[in-house]
């Protein structure tokens, strides 16, 4: 997540070895492109987002960057309630992108 997050950050690094960072992990595969497809980025197109180049082009660099920083937090927390926050993080971070 770490190595994502750098590399969303860097100038100097290329979309598809972001993407190959990102294929590696297949859980934050499924949600950047879940989240790509919703309707606040895919908007009335009829098109799915089915590959992971195409949902960081869609999202952006920022989008990609607070996707890993939030399961690196959620990751790394101990304790029962772990899905409360991770659903609470979520709702926090779909709000902020549509803000």
């Amino acid at each position: 997540m770490s190595r994502i997050v750098q590399l969303s950050s860097s100038e100097d690094e290329s979309t598809e070895q972001l993407a190959n960072l990102i294929l590696v992990d297949v859980a934050l595969t499924q949600k950047i492109i879940r989240l790509a497809n919703s309707v606040t980025f895919r908007g009335s197109t009829n098109q799915i987002v089915t590959s992971i180049t195409r949902a960081i082009q869609l999202l952006g660099l920022d989008t990609i960057k607070a996707c890993a920083l939030a399961m690196i937090l959620v990751d790394g927390m101990p304790g029962k309630h772990v899905q409360c926050v991770r659903q609470e993080l979520m709702l926090a971070l779909t709000a902020g992108l549509i803000g």
